[in-house]
């Protein structure tokens, strides 16, 4: 090969090839140790299934309180989604929480994204390693390629793509769906800003191609984000900032034309995901939970917020136990918007630079500066979650824009610095701006801890520490919370260095890019957490009972005992769940015993037994629930006898409920209630007996005969399946066959495979009515929006790829 040709090949494969590696060095924990990137470690301290075993030689545990959603949810949804796949089944329902719920519909899994469809190959367990891995080094070579469609040079490109790829935001959420869709994120306006510029179809494909692939992520807060942030650039790229083809002959309609046919393709490719999701939220309790009064201004929380903006362990760090604010900040994760000082110093050195020669720069600096605004909720930005739509989720996930335009601002401020000459004032101006600019830092956080020291500000902010341990926190010198201004101080230095003539260009280039990694490095590459291998959820005494006498039956536990989802794991049917989306009906009648801002009847703390209600008795009876594990001894009304002891492992015991229905069983009268509340009432009653009744909301009410009721007739399971339940019973006279599994949308019933009426039964259960004599009734999860959509999206990306191939044919 030439020259030449060695040239072209280097930059193609360079870049991409580069951000690999540095996403590898993020991810050193896991890909040195060979352990599993997850947080499963918390269940030895806060599940008491596994807690036990907490002070066991060589066991590090909770390294990261706050990643709890990626132990207890995340992973247990990518180990059902894994083992469907590798069964040959699409996993649209999951049985295993709150008597079942949609499972892809309810989009966290993000079953379709591609970079999981490509990892899932790993397994259950690397999967989370290669998936981080891959999503890190996407985020950091599509940024770079946005910079350089921007016309900036690759220095430019490579420190924005490391500053976003390594961000505080993306490092807190990197095992979450945010991530998930935020990694599409600079590609699709990389891709736009080329369509734009070429008018070609490549790029109208890849526009689209990447929309799709962020709508299927799995996370509607952050796509609606990020299709904010789409839309207005884009139509400010169209109105007011190319000079290029548009202005030599296309015509602003051929402009908007390509961005409505790049957006309507990409739509049509995601909505597989959206329309699905969509049909399961206008079902579920997502409005009434999120319903609630608008927030109120607080200066402090604001302040605060900002603080964390600029220092991201002002209020201490997760890991290291040293995480001390009170009230309602709480989440260090939805604080975090850090992309370091440095980046910072550069992003408003490049603002300077080049605001009067580039539209696009004035774009990305009111966006940054409102990204900010809006994430601290500073006074009348805090009521943006009042406005239509705006209120899906935090305000603080602002930060996202901030984040991203941040580092693209860093990248023309590396480009300017970089490009200034020796021994003139602009660059001597430049690294004296940011020497300030890490005085000033130094000079807030000694005032910080002056003020805690003799001032006892720690008093007013309610700090969970005590006042000695605080001011040692603060001290300034501890390195946890100086770094940003260590590595600002050093940058001042190399652009002082090389306003000495001491450093050439791509020196100088280099040691800042070094710069931007390792600030972020240093603060995020140990925030998510590794564990063996062989400590991620083991069995124990309990859930191999479970796994032997559950068969189809359910159980539940009390707060703190094999936390909701992580059942999943081991094909347990919990009537408890975690999940954004819950069926409206199932949630307002099994609320109490999974929702934590109800009263919880699971909650034992402070109390000497598991109290039950009558009522409450009689709906975990009625959902199938079996055995119980617990901490307290159940009593339902005070006795003790509906429960029996079945084994003690520490302080975890298990006991199996005698009065517990069936998951399947058949009854011979109906009540007959259509609207919610008054079957619930009836359910509620003493005078009902789910043993011998059903009710239904349409059909013909009929008194139960006297001796027949629900354990007079075995049912047979054919088949327990997900997406298929087929029982088989003989009936002495026509009755109904109750399935206590949720009643939802896309279930179809067939009676000796004919299709017959699905009915709801108690208010949240299936039912079918069955003629006296042998009978095969079959249950199927077929949701006809799913498959209709799947088929669309099918065809658009057939679409889109034919584009692709056929543009790339033709340049050839």
């Amino acid at each position: 090969m030439r020259a030449g040709g060695w040239e072209r090949l280097l930059r193609a494969v360079g870049p991409p090839l580069l951000f690999l590696l540095l996403s590898a060095a993020f991810l050193w924990q896991p890909l040195l140790t060979g352990r599993v990137f997850l947080p499963t470690d918390l269940s030895y301290r806060y599940d008491y299934l596994w807690k036990m075993h907490e002070d066991d030689p060589g066991l590090t545990v909770a390294q990261n309180p706050l990643l709890s959603d990626v132990s207890d949810y995340y992973d247990p949804y990518a180990d059902f989604a894994v083992k469907r796949l590798r069964a040959g089944h699409f996993p649209l329902w999951n049985p295993y929480i709150m008597t079942g719920t949609p499972f892809f519909a309810s989009a966290q899994a993000a079953v379709l994204d591609p970079i999981n469809l490509l990892t899932y190959l790993a397994g259950p367990l690397r999967y989370w390693t290669w998936g981080a891995w891959l999503r890190l080094a996407l985020i950091g070579f599509t940024t770079y390629g946005f910079l350089r469609a921007l016309g900036r040079g690759a220095v430019g490109g490579i420190a924005a793509g490391v500053v976003f790829m390594a961000s505080g935001f993306t490092a807190v959420w990197l095992n979450y769906s945010v991530v998930t869709v935020l990694a599409w994120l600079p590609g699709l306006f990389w891709a736009t800003t080329r369509l734009l510029q070429t008018g070609r179809a490549v790029w109208l494909a890849w526009t689209a191609f990447t929309m799709g692939a962020l709508l299927v992520g799995g996370h509607p807060e952050t796509e609606f984000l990020c299709g904010i942030m789409w839309g207005t650039y884009s139509l400010y790229a169209i109105f007011a900032a190319y000079p290029g083809p548009l202005k030599r002959g296309r015509t602003l309609l051929a402009g908007m034309g390509l961005l409505a046919g790049a957006a309507t393709l990409g739509i049509l490719v995601g909505v597989v995901q959206a329309l699905p999701m969509l049909e399961f939220m206008l079902g579920s309790d997502a409005f009434t939970a999120r319903a609630g009064a608008p927030p109120s201004f607080d200066l402090g929380l604001t302040a605060m917020r900002l603080g964390v903006l600029f220092f991201p362990n002002f209020t201490g760090t997760p890991p290291g136990n040293t995480y001390w604010v009170a009230g309602t900040l709480t989440n260090f994760n939805e604080q975090t918007g850090y992309i370091g000082l440095l980046a910072l110093g550069l992003a408003v050195l490049g603002t300077a630079a080049y605001w009067r020669q580039s539209k696009m720069v004035r774009f990305f600096a009111v966006w940054c500066v409102l990204g900010v605004l809006l994430a601290v909720q500073a006074p009348g930005f805090h009521l943006i979650k009042t406005l239509p739509l705006f209120s899906v989720g935090h305000g603080v996930r602002w930060v996202i824009v901030s984040s991203f335009f941040g580092a693209v601002l860093a990248g023309y401020g590396l480009e300017a610095v970089a490009g200034m000459r020796p021994r003139t004032q602009r660059l001597r101006d430049a690294g004296l701006w940011l020497a300030s600019g890490a005085l000033l830092a130094f000079a807030a956080l000694l005032a910080v801890y002056l003020g805690v020291r003799d001032g006892y500000w720690d008093l007013i902010w309610g700090a969970k520490l005590g006042h000695a341990e605080m001011a040692r926190l603060l001290y300034p010198t501890r390195l946890g919370l100086q770094w940003p201004v260590v590595f600002m101080a050093l940058g001042a230095l190399l652009v002082l260095a090389r306003w000495r003539g001491l450093l050439g260009r791509a020196s100088l280039s280099v040691l800042l890019i070094t710069l931007l990694y390792a600030d972020l490095w240093t603060f995020g590459s140990r925030y998510n957490p590794v564990t063996p291998a062989n400590e991620v959820f083991p069995p124990t005494e309990a859930t191999r009972f479970l796994s032997d006498n559950l068969d189809h039956y359910r159980l539940a536990a009390t707060i703190n005992l094999l936390r909701p989802n992580v059942g999943m794991t081991f094909g347990f049917r919990d009537l408890r769940g975690y999940e954004d989306l819950v069926d409206q009906p199932f949630a307002e009648f099994y609320g109490n015993f999974y929702d934590a801002n109800r009263t919880p009847v699971f909650d034992v703390s402070r109390k000497q037994s598991l109290l039950l209600t009558g009522v409450e008795q009689r709906q975990l009876n009625m959902a199938a629930v079996r055995y119980v594990l617990t901490v307290r001894k159940p009593r339902v009304d005070g006795d003790p006898r509906p429960y029996r002891f079945v084994l003690q492992e520490g302080r975890v015991a298990l006991y199996e409920n005698l009065q517990a229905l069936p998951r399947a069983y058949v009854v011979f009268g109906a009540r007959i209630r259509p609207d919610f509340d008054g079957a619930v009432a009836l359910l509620r009653s003493s005078q009902f007996d789910p043993s011998r009744e059903v009710v239904l909301d349409r059909g013909r009410e009929t008194p139960p005969p006297p001796a027949l009721n629900a354990g007079g007739v075995p049912v047979v399971w054919q088949k327990d399946e997900p997406e298929e339940v087929q029982l088989q019973t003989t009936l002495p006279a026509a009755g109904w066959l109750v399935l206590s599994d949720n009643y939802a949308q896309g279930w179809e019933a067939e009676l000796d495979g004919r299709p017959v009426p699905l009915l709801r039964g108690m208010a949240v259960f299936r039912a079918v009515s069955v003629p006296a004599g042998s009978h095969t009734v079959a249950f199927y999860y077929r949701p006809r929006l799913f498959y209709t959509s799947a088929l669309i999206s099918a065809l658009a990306l057939a679409l889109v790829l034919t584009l692709g191939m056929w543009s790339a044919v033709r340049k050839r």
